[in-house]
């Protein structure tokens, strides 16, 4: 019973995406491994393997609050921009707000890009300064800017 209530837990609190199974199989086994060679080194008397069970208990323990940390900090907004809504066909004079959870955007036909506006050209590439805009990232200087190919 024990084994399946430790099992679900670390599968639900601690694998984001269940599809690495590498991952999946290491959250599940190390703490049964550290466990394993914290007894085995009891019985026998052995401190090194009491040393090495207990550094890899510790290293679970710590191992959690700084996952959460950077889960909380970092990979949401990875996560966000990796799986985020993809719209096709947008109306360029359609409301921004509308499309705020967006990763991906192509917009319709009737899109074109004001030359009068542009930065400069760059081996085909247009930035044009209305759209290029800097998104700080939590203070890390992350920058995503817009581009335009214009050889078509």
């Amino acid at each position: 019973m024990a084994v399946v209530v430790f099992a679900s837990l670390s599968a639900s609190c601690f694998v984001q995406n269940p599809g690495h199974n590498v991952i999946t199989v290491a959250l599940l086994l190390l703490p049964w491994l550290a466990l394993l060679v914290l007894g085995l080194g009891a019985a026998r008397r052995q401190q090194a393997q009491v040393l090495l069970g207990c550094l890899v208990i510790a290293s679970i323990m710590a191992a959690i609050p700084i996952g959460e940390y950077i889960e909380s900090s970092f990979m949401d907004e990875y996560w966000r921009l990796g799986y985020g809504a993809v719209y096709e066909g947008v109306d360029p004079l359609s409301p921004g707000a509308s499309f705020l959870d967006a990763s991906f955007m192509s917009f319709d036909n009737t899109a074109f890009i004001d030359v009068s506006k542009g930065v400069g050209f760059m081996k085909a590439l247009l930035l044009p300064h209305s759209l290029t805009q800097s998104c700080h990232w939590k203070n890390f200087g992350i920058e995503f800017k817009a581009a335009f190919d214009i050889s078509s």
